[in-house]
């Protein structure tokens, strides 16, 4: 995941989470659960939903932050994970820095 000045507030952050494992991707297609954890900076957990890319044989998902996604300020941690015939997977904990927004 590579996402560079994210704001608190942002709506319409895309969020690209590849699911690999030892280099070769995994297939999303008919996958029975693809979400993204949130761990906020205040502890409080959460889940989003992501959308599989093409026809998911590139094991690319993507979430766009709405309205209150990102309410709050400071390091995010985010999994992806993935329920698909082959396993139960997750990525690598990876963190999304979400700078304060100065004005209104």
């Amino acid at each position: 995941m590579a996402i560079e000045d994210v704001y608190q507030g942002d709506i319409g952050t895309v969020i690209t989470i590849n699911f690999e494992d030892d280099g070769v991707a995994l297939s999303l297609a008919g996958a029975t659960t693809c979400e993204l954890y949130t761990l906020r900076p205040s502890g409080a957990r959460g889940k989003w939903t992501l959308t599989v890319t093409g026809d998911g044989t590139a094991g690319v998902a993507t979430y766009t932050t709405v309205a209150g996604d990102l309410d709050v300020e400071g390091d995010w941690r985010v999994q992806g994970h993935l329920i698909n015939a082959s396993g139960n997977w997750v990525t690598n904990e990876d963190v999304l820095r979400v700078h304060r927004r100065l004005g209104a």
